[in-house]
């Protein structure tokens, strides 16, 4: 049965590959011992500690022994590892030549294809060991140090980039995109973490996260404020609003009186006539600020709601008939939430809060509403 392995370097994972496959790239000195390999992509252990899918080691060549003929001179038996031995030296002890860095090349390496010479003829020396690397070798094949050799794939020398999205992240909170802020630096902290170093601009990210943050908590801070404001500010507006709506009454009420000065105590007939005749010619002041009624282009538009906010009792009436707790002129129905505002017969002015119609609060506050007469 076949086994195939997957090798992991630094989060980055490769594979399926067979053991020769394994030992080629061993070979090469695309991977070292280092390297993590697991048949099944969770047990993961080091290449070091799987010895059958390491190369097996050149033979050692043979080692020389010294030895004396009878004539006096030295020659040297080659001998093998297994049969090497330790030989008495009766000469006196000489100084062992120094070690080389950057022995040359065996017999065997020469022959090998890994150990092939780079452009130029220059050969490329391990820097931990001093053994020739193969030309494409990352990892020494001896120590298994890292080498000079190209990137494979497996392991990266370039500059680390920076994270597109920690950018976004730091210049959306700059201008003042809370929430998009926000989710780009938790991606782009997220993206840097499983990078491995392949990534950077977490300071960017952070800096735009504290950014959103603040931005976030303000701006509910300020939704919150808004919320318990609105309602009193509502409330002023329409109280502003049923003030203005009572001078218009009360303009209303001093025009029928100059009419009624005028005309022998009798109060105009309707709006329309007050209108014509110039005693209050501004269309405005039919309008309730709290209404939905559009000026009136005419005198003719003031009998109809849309252009008239106001009811007029007073036609047809003399000061006398009418009385103090008259009703003159009043608000229409849902001028105001829950509010009246009147004008009586003696011009004064009177509001009421009242979820009732019209007809229940006069009656509640005692005002009398004049049953509708031709005008005199």
């Amino acid at each position: 049965m076949n086994v195939s392995y997957h090798l992991r370097w630094k989060g980055v994972t490769t594979g399926p590959l067979t053991p020769e496959q394994v030992r080629e790239q061993f070979r090469a000195g695309k991977i070292s011992r280092f390297h993590e390999v697991s048949p099944n992509q969770r047990d993961w252990r080091p290449l070091a500690e799987i010895p059958e899918l390491l190369p097996k080691p050149p033979p050692a060549p043979e080692v020389a022994a010294p030895t004396v003929t009878p004539t006096g001179k030295r020659t040297l038996t080659p001998l093998s590892r297994a049969s090497r031995v330790e030989q008495p030296n009766d000469t006196p002890d000489e100084p062992a030549p120094p070690l080389s860095r950057r022995p040359p090349a065996t017999t065997d390496e020469a022959e090998c294809p890994n150990n092939a010479l780079p452009a130029g003829g220059q050969t490329a020396f391990c820097t931990s060991c001093g053994k020739p690397l193969a030309t494409a070798a990352v990892f020494c094949t001896h120590c298994g140090a890292a080498g000079p050799g190209p990137d494979p794939g497996l392991r990266t020398t370039a500059r680390p980039a920076v994270s597109g999205l920690a950018i976004a992240s730091l210049v959306l909170g700059l201008l003042g995109c809370s929430l998009p802020a926000v989710i780009c630096g938790h991606l782009a902290r997220r993206k840097i973490r499983n990078a491995d170093g392949a990534l950077t601009g977490s300071g960017m990210a952070l800096a735009g996260l504290i950014l959103g943050y603040v931005l976030l908590i303000l701006t509910v801070m300020v939704a919150g404020m808004a919320g318990m404001l609105l309602p009193a500010l509502g409330a002023a507006r329409e109280k502003a609003r049923r003030i203005n709506c009572a001078g218009n009454l009360k303009q209303i009420g001093l025009a029928c009186k100059m009419y009624a000065n005028d005309y022998n105590g009798c109060f105009p007939p309707d709006f329309k006539f007050m209108l014509e005749s110039k005693y209050l010619d501004a269309p405005m002041i039919y309008i309730c600020p709290s209404g939905t009624a559009m000026p009136a282009a005419t005198a003719g538009q003031l009998d109809d709601p849309r252009h008239c906010s106001y009811l007029y009792f007073g036609g047809g009436y003399t000061e006398d008939e009418l009385g103090d707790n008259s009703v003159l002129a009043a608000d229409r129905d849902n001028n105001h939430p829950k509010f009246w505002n009147v004008v009586l017969g003696n011009g004064s002015v009177a509001g009421y809060q009242s979820g009732d119609d019209f007809t229940t609060v006069a009656k509640r506050n005692g005002w009398r509403i004049p049953a509708p007469r031709a005008p005199k």
